[in-house]
């Protein structure tokens, strides 16, 4: 399983300190949206999480948006740091696959990923 994680939030990468090393995933962590975009052009990827704080030059949305146009059937989980329900609905009718809260364990992203992956295919 390739995932991008587009994040500007160092803290945020701890939840992920596990599964940096397990044969199963190619993960590739990326601090901007510029470079997450660069990277989703060359490199085959099957689901991006983005957590792109507000020090971001675009934000989820926006990244989300663009990420579209490259792959518009690519899955992108947005990490949101204060969930609201009436924009968290807004996201996903944009085209997200979901929107979490910042508090979601990392093992639970993981899990949201391959089940992104899987309804993806089964949808091709």
């Amino acid at each position: 399983m390739r995932i991008l994680i587009v994040n500007n939030t160092p803290s945020f990468l701890t939840k992920f300190n596990s599964h940096l090393h397990n044969p199963n995933y190619q993960i590739k962590i990326v601090p901007s949206s510029d470079e997450g975009l660069q990277y989703l052009r060359k490199v085959s990827t099957d689901v991006v999480i983005s957590n792109l704080g507000k020090n971001a030059t675009v934000d989820n949305l926006e990244f989300m948006l663009y990420t579209k146009e490259i792959n518009p059937k690519l899955p992108v989980i947005l990490v949101i740091h204060q969930i609201e329900e009436t924009n968290s609905h807004s996201m996903i009718q944009a085209g997200a696959y979901a929107c979490i809260d910042e508090s979601t364990s990392g093992d639970e992203l993981i899990q949201l990923a391959q089940r992104a992956i899987k309804e993806r295919i089964y949808v091709q």
